[in-house]
């Protein structure tokens, strides 16, 4: 029923997988706006009617108890991705100064997938500082190093000053303090080392001054022993080893670009969605999404709507006191 009502949709999804297979990491933008062509393109020709619509989904619950299929296939999603965050050990403790924070303020973490969770808001930052990383894998002498220091000034620059931002965010509010404006980068990192200190390798101490030196700065290489000499005005000079230093820009790089992404789509599907019920109630209501009567539609949004209100009134009393 569904290829005949979307005759292109074989060929439409075949293609999307082709450009995703295809895809070279130098245009993400590119990517994804011709992806959003071919899902404009698929609605334009499918032309579905209401109740197309509404007979497609009642078949589909005919054939299967959609109710139970939802959750687990809810409950499916959240193990892939926690599967996939759990390739950096680091991912759990993500997971734990979230857990920490919404003990304190119930839904606070909200903020981590509201900020992280949208992995083509990410791309270009992913594929802009993920193409150095990979030149510097192939590359040699003072010319490595010189690439390791692109690296480190755009991964800090475009995810990871981001991502520690959030963290130092956090660890203010497990303590149910207001965080604040968050100091300049240098100053940033190592207070949120500081503050983070029960979570080992959640920031990394020496990024922030390593990242102005390259910035502000071309440092000394030597080519006797493949080192660079790293400087800022609140630092003595202090020589890196370029696979030290290449080492560190990979971890930062892996937790700011991927982990929290895939740790933000965890806690949406688990905390938010399935621990909390409100996927329970928006199933429930699925066959007045479907009705035909404006009544019945308005009834089963306000149920939701109601529910999530219910769910984030804590948050919201807290952050109306804290202004």
């Amino acid at each position: 029923m569904l290829f005949g009502l979307i005759p292109n949709l074989p060929s439409t999804v075949e293609r999307m997988v082709g450009r995703v297979e295809t895809f070279d990491g130098k245009s993400p933008r590119t990517l994804m706006g011709d992806i959003r062509d071919d899902f404009n393109a698929l609605a334009n020709t499918a032309s579905l009617t209401q109740p197309q619509i509404t007979d497609l989904v009642a078949s589909t619950m005919n054939a299967v108890d959609l109710k139970v299929e939802a959750k687990r296939f809810a409950h499916h999603l959240a193990g892939m991705v926690k599967a996939e965050a759990a390739a950096d050990a680091r991912y759990s403790l993500l997971l734990k100064l979230m857990h920490k924070a919404d003990e304190r303020i119930p839904f606070v973490s909200l903020i981590v997938p509201l900020r992280h969770g949208d992995p083509e808001a990410a791309l270009p930052g992913l594929c802009y500082s993920g193409e150095l990383l990979q030149k510097a894998e192939t590359e040699a002498g003072e010319a490595r190093a010189t690439t390791t220091l692109h690296a480190l000034a755009a991964t800090a620059e475009y995810l990871y000053k981001p991502y520690v931002i959030t963290v130092w965010q956090l660890s203010y509010l497990v303590q149910g303090e207001h965080p604040g404006t968050p100091p300049d980068f240098g100053e940033l990192v190592k207070a949120a080392y500081k503050r983070l200190s029960n979570y080992p390798g959640l920031v990394e101490p020496d990024a922030g001054w390593m990242r102005n030196s390259a910035v502000h700065q071309i440092p000394d290489y030597d080519r006797t022993d493949d080192s660079l000499t790293l400087r800022d005005r609140n630092t003595q000079p202090f020589k890196a080893q370029v696979d030290a230093l290449l080492d560190m820009v990979r971890r930062m790089y892996v937790i700011s670009g991927n982990t929290i992404t895939r740790v933000s789509q965890l806690y949406l599907f688990r905390e938010l969605f399935l621990e909390s019920g409100m996927l329970e109630v928006m199933l429930h209501q699925i066959p007045s999404f479907l009705s035909a009567d404006n009544n019945s539609v308005a009834s089963a949004e306000k149920e939701v709507m109601d529910y999530a209100q219910e769910l984030m009134t804590p948050l919201q009393q807290w952050f109306a006191s804290h202004n």
